[in-house]
């Protein structure tokens, strides 16, 4: 059997445009301040080691290094691999492993927090839908389980601060080997690259955070909407200069849940999306409540 499609009178649509989704920034600012508070720290702990590493370094240089064994430990190092795990100076493998150990410990004290604004991101989703609809609607939106949406946030952030901490401990690593291999001297100089490679790590594990945010963000909405059995909703840009042009077509337009509007060719993923499920879409779903 074929569903009738309704279309919605000029009221539900101003009553969708009025109610619509707002994108909770100030959660997605507190999942960013979480992986924040753990590589921050994190960083300042590497750069300490490398300053330390590379003084006893250079002390010891200093000291005793007849010509040709230094000449055998730069080309120890040349050869040696870049990932920490597989360093072939005892020492230092104890030291970034140690490192390693401190950073996932971090990670894992955080992930409560993670947790939290992942189960708050659903709240809000639901309560805003919620807001928009009437009767029956309302009370299903009030009620739909998004536990699959939460666990996927919270894993997707668990996942980048991981990451974050490995590939935090390879690049020290990479930079302490690249100074010494120079035979470096100026600790200025070492801190300056470890500043600039760490602080590039960071923004990586930032930017990653805030897509998962806003991809989650829209499935949750989606999910939402049509638990409550919302069948069509009006399409809603930002309204800035980031808007891309096949998104600004679609700005005010009654679209169905079971037909994206923005066609393959037009999304950057290669296939048909809803509001949110492009990468780095801002766009909103504006539910049309037909109960009215």
């Amino acid at each position: 059997m074929i569903r009738k499609r309704i279309r919605p009178t000029k009221k539900q649509i101003r009553k969708a445009k009025r109610l619509r989704p707002i994108i909770p920034h100030g959660i997605e600012a507190r999942l960013r301040r979480v992986v924040a508070g753990v590589l921050v720290p994190f960083h300042r702990q590497l750069r300490d080691i490398l300053q330390r590493e590379a003084r006893n370094a250079v002390a010891r240089r200093a000291i005793h290094r007849p010509s040709h064994v230094a000449a055998l430990h730069q080309a120890a190092i040349r050869e040696a691999p870049k990932n920490p795990g597989d360093s072939r100076d005892p020492h230092l493998q104890s030291v970034w492993r140690n490192a390693w150990s401190d950073g996932r410990q971090a990670a894992q004290k955080a992930q409560p927090r993670v947790e939290n604004e992942s189960r708050a991101l659903a709240s809000n989703t639901r309560k805003q839908v919620s807001q928009a609809l009437s009767g029956q609607r309302k009370q299903k939106a009030r009620t739909v389980d998004l536990t699959v949406r939460v666990d996927a946030l919270a894993t997707r952030t668990k996942d980048k601060i991981d990451a974050g901490v490995d590939d935090s401990v390879e690049r020290a690593n990479a930079v302490l080997e690249d100074w010494l291999e120079e035979d470096g001297e100026d600790l200025d100089a070492l801190d300056e690259a470890a500043k600039e490679k760490l602080d590039g790590n960071l923004g990586i594990a930032l930017a990653l955070t805030g897509l998962a945010f806003g991809d989650l963000f829209a499935l949750m909405s989606r999910d939402t909407q049509r638990g409550a059995d919302v069948a069509s909703y009006i399409w809603i840009t930002q309204k800035d200069d980031r808007v891309r042009p096949a998104h600004r077509a679609l700005e005010n337009e009654t679209c169905q849940w079971d037909d994206p509007p923005l066609s393959a060719e037009d999304s950057s993923i290669g296939e048909p999306c809803h509001p949110g499920e492009d990468v780095n879409c801002r766009c909103v779903a504006a539910p049309i409540d037909e109960e009215e």
